[in-house]
């Protein structure tokens, strides 16, 4: 073989791999920068009670944070696992409403249900910036000292309840 068929053999290979690996790359696996770090301070109101929320609002507990809105057809999808989440008394449940109309959310979760024991209202998205948000929804887990664990990008379903929040919810 001559030195110009092995340069082009090697580069064919090369391209070759590279092209593999990418067909393995999954989009909502973005890793954050954020893990491992506290949650954003904030202060910004409540979506009922309009009383302003700080920090200090989330329990000692595990934590789940889920970013949502009312105009959100993926929120709908997830919807329900976020009910059956929310049954779980050994975890906190805190709704991030990101960039929605009030009455608009509360409509949506009078006929939906609500999952969550408080819902931070995030009118111009500033939390939901700190947080790194790509789009709705999005979901958190931070340990009982508010430090983020986990987050994943889309509607949650069952296999990422079991496969990837459970074991992280159970530790």
């Amino acid at each position: 073989m001559n030195k110009i068929t092995i340069f082009f053999a090697l580069i064919f290979i090369s391209v070759s791999i590279f092209l593999y690996k990418g067909l393995h790359y999954d989009p909502k696996k973005i890793e954050s920068p954020l893990i491992g770090k506290t949650f954003p301070e904030f202060k910004l109101t409540d979506l009922y009670t309009k009383d302003t929320l700080t920090n200090s609002n989330f329990l000692e507990k595990k934590t789940i944070v889920n970013v949502w809105a009312s105009w959100c057809l993926e929120c709908e999808r997830e919807h329900s696992y976020l009910i059956q989440l929310s049954k779980n008394k050994d975890i906190d449940m805190i709704g991030i409403n990101y960039k929605d109309e009030s009455s608009e959310a509360m409509g949506w979760l009078s006929m939906r249900g609500n999952p969550y024991r408080i819902i931070i209202k995030d009118s111009i998205g500033d939390l939901s910036l700190d947080l790194g948000v790509y789009g709705v929804p999005e979901t958190y887990i931070l340990d009982k000292n508010q430090v983020i664990q986990y987050k994943h990008i889309g509607p949650i379903n069952n296999q990422i309840i079991q496969e990837e929040m459970l074991p992280i919810l159970s530790e």
